[in-house]
């Protein structure tokens, strides 16, 4: 995952500062569950709707809240950013989205 930045600037003409996503890391440990429901899947045959049954998941961020896992057949992940008050969500294809 990454960042495209736009610029008025044309190129070698000066420096534009980088604007860092307040949300990045939420949005990073999305993909993280994700991850962690495709291992556990592994294990066991199926996905899990529990977060304490993925054991390899790290340690929730201090800066995320209301982490969920929406169960059906596009199994997929929301969490709330502390920090803007946005609504992440992630599905198991890698898509994601937000809402405010």
């Amino acid at each position: 995952m990454g960042y495209l930045q736009f610029s008025e600037l044309k190129a070698g003409e000066g420096e534009e500062e980088f604007l860092a996503d307040p949300d990045f890391t939420l949005q990073q440990y999305l993909y993280e569950i994700a991850d962690a429901e495709l291992a556990f899947k592994a294990k066991h045959q199926h996905y899990t709707y529990q977060l304490a049954e993925l054991t390899s998941l790290p340690e929730l961020p201090k800066d995320i809240e209301q982490v969920e896992i929406y169960p059906g057949p596009s199994l997929c992940f929301g969490a709330t950013s502390s920090i803007t008050g946005r609504r992440y969500y992630v599905n198991m294809e890698g898509k994601l989205w937000s809402v405010h």
